[in-house]
C-alpha cells in the first residue's frame, strides 16, 4: 500500500521540553486522519514539522514516499489552511485563490480554469472580484480551502481553521469539508481540540497527549473501547472506575469493581493475569436511571444537577453507596413519548448492563 504520509518515530524537543515525543503513524491517500488533543499536547508542532515550518529533532517525515525533513515548506507538495485563514486582504478573491499557482509560473490559461474550478468546488462561482472585507466567516473558509486545494497538493493539512466560526456555521463547514474531501480524494491532515468535531468528520483520529500518540483508529472504536484512561476521559464523558482482574474467561475477563461492591463479565481482547489493575468505561447515555430500583445491580442515588441540553438531558448523580466514586453522570434523550424527567433533589436509581463497559488497561 502507497501512503500520502508516514511519520517514524519523530521528536520535537525546545530546549529540555518534549513537545512531541516518539510519535510514529501511517495516512493512506485520501484518507481524513485527526490530530486530536487538548491545548499543549504537540498537535500543532506535530502539524508544523509536516508542513516544513519546524524540524524534527529526530525521527523522519516522508509524504508520498519521499522523505522531507530538509525540506521547506513551498518544495513539500502540502497545502495549508490556518486557524487565522491568512488570507490576503488588499487582494480580490480571485487573486486570493491563484496566489499559489503564480509563484509556481503556472500558465495564465491554466490558472483561470483552476481557479474557476476551485471556486466552484466550495460554492463560491462569481465571487473571483470581490474582496476580502465583503465576505462572511463561513465565505472567508471557503477561499481559504480553495486557495489551498487548487495547487492540488498530495496532503492537505488543516490547523483548527473553524475554531472562530459559530456553532450552526461549524456545523455546517464540517459536512462541506468532507464532502470536498471526497469529491477531491486528497489526504486531509485536520487539527483540532474538539472532540465532537473529530468524531463526525474523520476516517481516523490519532489521539495525542503530552508529545505522544495514545490512540491511533476509526472513530467507532475510539469512542467505545479507549485504550487509556486519558482517551476515555478526553473523548466525550465518561463515568471512570478502577478494577482488578479476579479471573479470565474465553474472551474476556472477570472483574472485581469494589467501588461498586460488584462483580461484572466484559468481553475484551486483553490478556490479563488475576490481580492486574484496570479502568471501566461507561459512557453517560448507557446508564439508565429510574424512580425506582430495577434490579441488584441499580445503585441508589440522589440528583445533584440537571441540565436541559436540547436533545438530551445530562444529569449528575450522587451515589449513596458509593463515596468515594461520588458523581455520576448520566444522560438521557428528550422523546416526547415516554420520556421520565428528574429534578435535583429527588432519590432515584441508576444502573447499566456489563455490554456497556468498556474495559481499560492500566500502566
Amino acid at each position: 500500500m502507497s501512503f500520502a504520509l508516514e511519520i517514524e518515530n519523530v521528536h520535537k524537543t525546545f530546549g529540555g521540553f518534549r513537545a512531541v515525543d516518539g510519535v510514529s503513524f501511517t495516512v493512506r491517500r485520501g484518507e481524513f486522519l485527526s490530530l486530536l488533543g487538548p491545548s499543549g499536547c504537540g498537535k500543532t508542532t506535530l502539524l508544523r514539522m509536516i508542513a516544513g515550518f519546524e524540524r524534527p529533532t529526530s525521527g523522519e517525515i516522508r509524504i508520498a514516499g519521499s522523505r522531507v525533513n530538509e525540506r521547506p515548506p513551498y518544495a513539500r507538495p502540502i497545502g495549508m489552511v490556518f486557524q487565522n485563514l491568512a488570507l490576503f486582504p488588499h487582494i480580490s478573491v480571485g487573486e486570493n485563490v491563484a496566489y499559489g499557482l503564480r509563484v509556481r509560473s503556472v500558465d495564465k490559461a491554466e490558472i483561470v480554469r483552476r481557479v474557476d474550478e476551485a471556486l466552484q468546488l466550495v460554492g463560491l462561482q462569481g465571487f473571483e472580484s470581490r474582496k476580502i472585507h465583503e465576505l462572511s466567516g463561513g465565505q472567508k473558509q471557503r477561499v481559504a480551502l480553495a486557495r489551498a486545494i487548487v495547487i492540488r497538493p498530495e496532503v492537505l493539512l488543516l490547523d483548527e481553521p473553524l475554531s472562530a466560526l459559530d456553532l450552526k456555521l461549524r456545523r455546517q463547514m464540517q459536512q462541506e469539508l468532507k464532502q470536498i474531501q471526497r469529491r477531491i480524494g486528497t489526504t486531509f491532515i485536520f487539527v483540532t481540540h474538539d472532540q465532537e468535531e473529530a468524531l463526525a468528520m474523520s476516517d481516523r483520529i490519532a489521539v495525542m497527549n503530552n508529545g505522544k500518540v495514545e490512540q491511533l483508529g476509526e472513530p467507532q472504536a475510539i469512542y467505545a473501547s479507549p485504550m487509556t484512561p486519558f482517551v476515555a476521559r478526553f473523548v466525550g464523558d465518561t463515568n471512570f472506575f478502577e478494577g482488578s482482574v479476579a479471573s479470565a474467561f474465553d474472551g474476556g475477563l472477570q472483574v472485581s469493581i469494589p467501588e461498586l461492591c460488584r462483580e461484572a463479565r466484559l468481553r475484551t481482547p486483553y490478556s490479563l493475569s488475576a490481580g492486574e489493575r484496570v479502568g471501566i468505561s461507561v459512557r453517560p447515555e448507557h446508564v439508565s436511571i429510574a424512580h425506582e430500583t430495577a434490579g441488584a445491580t441499580a445503585l441508589p442515588g440522589l440528583v445533584t444537577e440537571c441540565s436541559y441540553v436540547g436533545a438530551n438531558t445530562r444529569y449528575v448523580v450522587t451515589l449513596k453507596e458509593a463515596p468515594t466514586i461520588g458523581e455520576l453522570i448520566v444522560l438521557t434523550p428528550n422523546t416526547q413519548v415516554g420520556t421520565q424527567q428528574f429534578e435535583t433533589g429527588q432519590d432515584v436509581y441508576v444502573g447499566w448492563s456489563d455490554d456497556s463497559m468498556a474495559l481499560v488497561p492500566l500502566a
